[in-house]
């Protein structure tokens, strides 16, 4: 990955360290990025990070993550 989508990825589970978040609100919270490179940081943090989703269906980072 390039470093710029190292650094939304980043960017990304920060923002669900401390709250959970549907994909939209993700989505909205970088609106001078593309679909594309949400995406390609999206699939990062996948990668790099447990999630969990609450009752009503947004992500956050799993309590074990630092």
């Amino acid at each position: 990955m390039s470093p710029d989508i190292d650094e939304l990825a980043t960017g990304i589970a920060k923002k669900l360290r401390g709250q959970n978040l549907f994909f939209y609100e993700l989505l909205l919270g970088y609106p001078e990025r593309s679909y594309r490179e949400i995406m390609c940081a999206w699939s990062k943090v996948r990668e790099l990070y447990k999630l969990s989703r609450d009752e009503e269906g947004r992500y956050g980072l799993q309590e074990d993550q630092e």
